[in-house]
């Protein structure tokens, strides 16, 4: 809207809420704090700054003191700009490529629950069960990006299995460049350990590697350099040819099939201190198998996990107590406290929004029989003057669920005739689209339900209708049918 269509609206209005418009005393009061809402409203409009606050933040804007600074910038200005949001975005893709992978695992051996049930195995039933912690695992590694093509990578690991375990650190520099990798490693775990190497991808299948190597353990110095070139021959073999230089020289080719049930070895090795062929065929069995147990944890790129181990072979009583039970359990507890206490939760948060939605439509339909009680005098001077001269008035005005059939929806439904004769001028009525209840008069008698407004008028002494739903622009007079005489 224009300054000058707010003006005409603010004048057009004040005649109807201005306190000094209605002498009686309860009128005066409904009209003063209406009037300050209609003063609030054409102050914000008519100030271009607040105006532009309100479009864009709301009322918590104003409320706030929020201010937007509109102001020429120089060249110098932008391209600094520029170059900000530049340094934030590279920012941004650096800590995105910052990717923290872990896997933290405890394997608990629970099969002393269940050996009393295997035949032979002589235990005192007062004597409680032995569980105890199998293996531990632990893995980590975080990647921190210096610039686009170079990332340290910092990484560790410990395991333990039966009380024997180890562990080792290793920070890695690595440079990719556009046909491969270089790279440093400095790490610890048996002894110290320096080396250098890169990778170079010859084509889409094959690889080669090179690495000057470095360990220092046990008061020792070993250096070597290795030299590896890799072949995938199919989906499942690879080949490999590997030279060493160092303690133990030797020049070594592996071709290994494996394709998950069957796998084949064949290599080769010449060298100082071993010399051998090699040929191994290894076919995984099923016929073995362990019942066990597993909780998994994943957050994020970290996992953590809880194999329970129950028994070392499969039986239908273990079966029974370590599945059936638990879920029985899982489902018991579902059921009978976890549910009906969400579903109680949930009916005292229906409770408590309903009441807050009907106390507000009491509120706003006390506004609106207040506001309507102002409009009675300028309702029938709007009538007056438009029936003079042919003009539009408003023969009956309905919204709310108008589509419903019950009886019970007929409290769903407003008169809105005043209000809406109220807001003619020059025998045109203009509601922009939007939603109808904060126009003064008119209030939402069916939260939340689709509601519809329809509109009986004359226009020249001819009676027209029209129907349009809640968000719904309306403009008349316009081409609509004629109601039947």
């Amino acid at each position: 809207a224009s300054q000058e269509e707010l003006r005409a609206a603010y004048r057009r209005m004040s005649i109807v809420y201005h306190p000094d418009k209605h002498p009686d005393p309860t009128k005066k009061q409904i009209a003063e704090e209406l009037f300050a809402k209609l003063h609030n409203a054409y102050n914000v409009l008519s100030d271009p700054s607040k105006r532009q606050i309100y479009d864009i933040y709301g009322e918590a804007g104003l409320e706030a003191g929020w201010e937007v600074v509109a102001r020429k910038r120089t060249p110098a200005e932008i391209y600094a700009d520029y170059e900000r949001l530049k340094e934030t975005r590279e920012k941004q893709k650096l800590e995105e490529r910052t990717n923290p992978k872990g896997t933290f695992s405890i394997g608990i051996d629970a099969t002393d629950l269940f050996n009393r049930y295997d035949d032979g195995y002589d235990m005192d039933e007062s004597e409680m069960p032995n569980i105890e912690i199998r293996d531990m695992g632990i893995t980590q590694s975080i990647d921190f990006p210096i610039t686009v093509n170079n990332t340290a990578t910092l990484s560790g690991a410990l395991a333990s299995r039966n009380g024997i375990g180890g562990g080792n650190v290793l920070l890695t520099f690595r440079n990719r460049i556009v046909a491969g990798w270089h790279e440093v490693e400095i790490g610890g775990g048996n002894g110290i350990l320096f080396n250098v190497g890169g990778c170079r991808y010859i084509g889409k299948h094959s690889h080669s590697v090179i690495k000057l190597n470095s360990q220092i353990s046990d008061g020792y110095f070993r250096p070597g350099i290795t030299a590896m070139f890799v072949q995938q021959l199919d989906s499942h073999t690879i080949g490999y040819l590997t030279w060493r230089a160092g303690m133990q020289s030797s020049i070594n080719t592996t071709v290994i099939h494996d394709d998950g049930t069957n796998q084949v070895v064949v290599g080769g090795q010449i060298g100082f201190a071993d010399t051998f062929l090699l040929a191994r065929y290894i076919r995984r069995l099923q016929n073995e198998s362990r019942l066990f147990a597993e909780a998994r944890v994943s957050r994020g790129s970290q996992t953590y996990k809880f194999p329970i181990y129950l028994s070392e072979e499969i039986d239908r009583t273990i079966i029974f107590y370590a599945t059936v039970i638990p879920l029985v359990a899982y489902w018991a507890a579902q059921s009978l406290v976890i549910k009906p206490f969400i579903a109680s939760i949930k009916r005292n948060e229906d409770k408590f929004n309903a009441e807050a939605r009907e106390e507000s439509r009491r509120r706003a339909k006390h506004e609106a029989e207040s506001a309507l009680k102002l409009m009675e005098e300028a309702y029938k001077r709007s009538v007056d003057c438009e029936s003079s001269k042919g003009g539009l008035v408003i023969v009956r005005a309905w919204f709310g669920k108008l589509l419903s059939s019950s009886r019970d929806d007929i409290n769903k439904i407003i008169d809105v005739t005043i209000p809406l004769q109220c807001q003619v001028k020059d025998s045109h009525l203009i509601i922009p689209e939007g939603d109808k209840t904060s126009i003064l008069g008119f209030y939402d008698p069916c939260p939340g339900e689709e509601k519809m407004l329809r509109v009986e008028y004359e226009f020249r002494l001819i009676a027209h209708e029209v129907t349009i739903n809640e968000k719904e622009a309306l403009r008349i007079p316009k081409q609509c049918k004629y109601l039947p005489l």
